[in-house]
């Protein structure tokens, strides 16, 4: 757009005025009306060759507009109308360009913001899923056993209640939330493993410690628990001695580092898997689900058979 000089035969300011208003409305209005307008509607359809095509026409449109006003009422236009038309046309069109990128990223972060909120979502309810799943499967387990004393030692029953009252709070309650503190759920896999115990009193002995500082951490609620299960499950088959279960728990700062060990039935197997193990159960693989939308690549856990034991390792850095 050229600058306005004299008016031939036009000296009245307010009609300049008005005419550099025109001017300035051939510039603003097809680059507003573009984005506001054509480009939600062709982005939408995706026609991007019309999209681009139809900002040409546009930017040509609204460019041969302005150099007809100028060649109509200015008297020193240095060149031609057709001439005018060639060199402000790439002028109007790189605005449409500008704003058609402008329009692109916008797009791209509200997609990408709600493939976030989706995919979120879809975890959350995954989450929610696997949750609902471990409460019935520790009920169940928790029931087996109580069950079971009441055959062998009835005697143990009330205390056995008593600890199952403590363990169904904190899973039925407690566990709801997405975290809790670390101290919690070391005290559930504690009053798990005193139950345990008392079923199993002579036949199992449990070594279990705790290292570091856990106040002020949290975790995902019954994540621990699944492994303490699954080694008095693999205890329990030995009747003719007493086996052993090794649990160990160290903090170091926000990093978690846990470890269990059993007696196992393959005594010279020696092999090393990745999570979840192919013969794990509903537990197993329940939690190596849980830890993997929970953590992602945070978690880290190895189960392996070397001679006569099943360990489970699980790094999580940071809680």
């Amino acid at each position: 757009m050229y600058p306005l000089a004299k008016f031939a035969g036009h000296a009245d300011h307010k009609f300049n005025y008005w005419l550099s208003a025109l001017q300035t409305a051939t510039s603003v209005l097809p680059v507003y009306g573009f984005y506001l307008l054509a480009l939600p509607r062709l982005f939408a359809a995706k026609q991007y060759a019309g999209l681009g095509l139809g900002g040409l026409g546009l930017a040509a449109l609204f460019a041969g507009l302005d150099c007809y006003l100028s060649h109509a009422f200015l008297t020193d236009c240095p060149c031609s109308l057709q001439l005018c038309v060639l060199n402000t046309t790439p002028e109007k069109a790189s605005l449409l360009l500008f704003f058609s990128a402008v329009f692109a990223f916008k797009q791209h972060h509200w997609k990408q913001k709600e493939l976030e909120h989706t995919e979120k979502e879809r975890l959350g309810a995954e989450l929610g899923y696997l949750k609902a799943q471990v409460n019935p499967h520790y009920l169940f387990n928790t029931l087996n056993t109580i069950y079971s004393c009441s055959l062998d030692n009835p005697v143990k029953v009330p205390g056995l209640l008593l600890k199952l009252s403590h363990n169904l709070r904190y899973v039925l309650y407690d566990s709801e939330r997405d975290r809790v503190d670390l101290a919690q759920e070391i005290q559930h896999l504690d009053d798990y493993i005193s139950l345990q115990q008392l079923r199993l009193e002579g036949r199992v002995r449990v070594d279990f410690s705790v290292e570091g500082v856990v106040a002020g951490q949290t975790i995902t609620p019954l994540l621990l628990v699944a492994f303490v299960e699954n080694t008095f499950k693999h205890c329990a088959e030995y009747l003719d001695r007493e086996s052993e279960i090794t649990v160990r728990i160290a903090v170091a700062g926000p990093k978690l580092h846990f470890w269990c060990e059993n007696d196992c039935t393959e005594p010279e197997a020696v092999e090393t898997s990745p999570c979840p193990p192919a013969e794990g159960g509903l537990g197993l693989k329940n939690v190596c689900k849980r830890l993997e939308l929970a953590y992602g690549p945070r978690q880290r856990l190895m189960t392996a058979k070397v001679m006569g034991k099943f360990q489970a390792e699980l790094i999580i850095d940071p809680l």
